[in-house]
């Protein structure tokens, strides 16, 4: 039992986004059609052709969560599983999105004579004010 509160509390993050994507499965299969295969293609698509700025805006956006309280982080979780029921077919955008980055990452990998692209740069750090530039 320690072994499963020890893998739950390490892991806590990939526990909610797989239970987002099984409640968002789900109810895709009650309430929707082939939207969200639709939506996973485009996605993709999307993630291929403009994986910098999707990153960054990714980055950024799982950044400002992380730096939230835990109370404030517990209603964001309580939106993302309001939003796989209302509307799941954005879950599978947004995966079609990461999956487009990542085939775009690894492309080097899958063809090893094309040149390989630089790692993406990471977004530049807001200063504050009365800070050298």
């Amino acid at each position: 039992m320690q072994e499963i509160e020890q893998f739950g509390k390490t892991h806590k993050m990939s526990i909610l986004l797989s239970a987002v994507f099984l409640v968002s499965a789900i109810c895709n299969m009650l309430f929707w059609d082939s939207l969200s295969i639709w939506l996973v293609a485009l996605g993709a698509i999307g993630g291929l052709c403009f994986p910098d700025p999707i990153a960054r805006f990714l980055t950024r956006t799982a950044s400002f969560i992380g730096k939230q309280e835990r109370t404030v982080r517990l209603i964001f979780a309580g939106v993302a599983i309001a939003v796989a029921i209302v509307f799941p077919p954005l879950h599978f955008l947004t995966a079609g999105l990461i999956a487009g980055i990542a085939l775009k990452a690894n492309m080097g990998q899958l063809n090893p004579k094309a040149p390989a692209e630089p790692p993406m740069k990471r977004p530049p750090e807001d200063k504050q004010d009365g800070e050298n530039k």
